[in-house]
């Protein structure tokens, strides 16, 4: 990987530690060319699916050419082992009392070290099984996101049971109608219990206080893939909800997705 100084020379990754629970937890931390120590500016944080490491997720997720195009940085945590602690007691993480979220808050607290990070345009994404922890972070740490964004991933049952979020944050899900590793339909019972897509996404709309009764609904075509978009508004302080319901698609992250996902946070 790369690495010069953080004075706005040129892009760079880095990779970085921080002590969580007396051991080190490691993220890669990319900065476009017009980065500086002086200037603030958005954080994205992108969580990587199960058996993937941060480094990996940042090959294809593609977004650290939109950090180019748009001025933000992009983090890369790894998880502790092949999953997040996401919350439903059923991974190896969750069952040892593994501290991703705290994991998280020492990021953010590392990456303000040295950045002037704009605490109130804070982001999370998350693919498959780091989607689903980010639906966990999005429920318990509503006060510090401006908006999270699911791929592949609905929410667990048991996060659930417990979410209530009091913070004002976009919701944005993007989920492949033909799923078979989270199926459209979710898991109804189960360790891995989860909801359906639909459910998660009623269920934000429920949490967020949207006063708005109707679903707006349009079709979308972005490089030959069809996408039934729905949309809620009339939220939580102006907050807004996105699902991206993708025709014929399976488990995967769709070509599209990093830019569509920064537009809907509006960076």
């Amino acid at each position: 990987m790369s690495g010069c100084d953080a004075n706005g020379d040129s892009a760079q990754t880095v990779r970085h530690s921080v002590l969580v629970d007396g051991g080190n937890r490691f993220f890669e931390l990319y900065t476009p060319s017009s980065a500086s120590a002086d200037a603030s500016m958005p954080l994205v944080i992108a969580f990587h699916g199960a058996g993937d490491s941060g480094p990996g997720f940042q090959e294809f997720a593609r977004l650290d050419r939109e950090a180019d195009n748009r001025n933000f940085l992009v983090a890369y945590p790894s998880a502790s082992g092949p999953n997040w602690a996401e919350g439903c007691n059923c991974t190896r993480p969750d069952i040892d009392g593994v501290d991703d979220v705290g994991f998280v808050d020492e990021l953010i607290e590392r990456v303000d070290q040295d950045f002037n990070v704009d605490t109130s345009k804070i982001y999370a994404i998350g693919y498959s099984q780091g989607a689903l922890f980010t639906h966990r972070l999005a429920c318990e740490r509503s006060d510090v996101f401006a908006g999270s964004a699911m791929v592949a991933g609905m929410m667990s049952i048991p996060v659930a049971t417990i979410c209530d979020p009091t913070g004002r944050q976009d919701i944005m899900m993007m989920h492949g109608e033909n799923d078979d590793v989270l199926p459209w339909t979710g898991v109804p019972s189960g360790l891995y219990a989860t909801l359906s897509v639909l459910d998660t996404f009623f269920f934000w709309r429920s949490v967020s206080d949207c006063t708005e009764v109707g679903i707006a609904q349009e079709t979308k075509t972005t490089h030959s893939v069809s996408r039934t978009v729905r949309t809620v508004s009339s939220c939580r302080e102006g907050s807004k909800l996105r699902l991206d319901e993708i025709r014929q698609g399976g488990h995967q992250w769709p070509k599209f997705a990093a830019e569509e996902i920064v537009d809907f946070f509006g960076l």
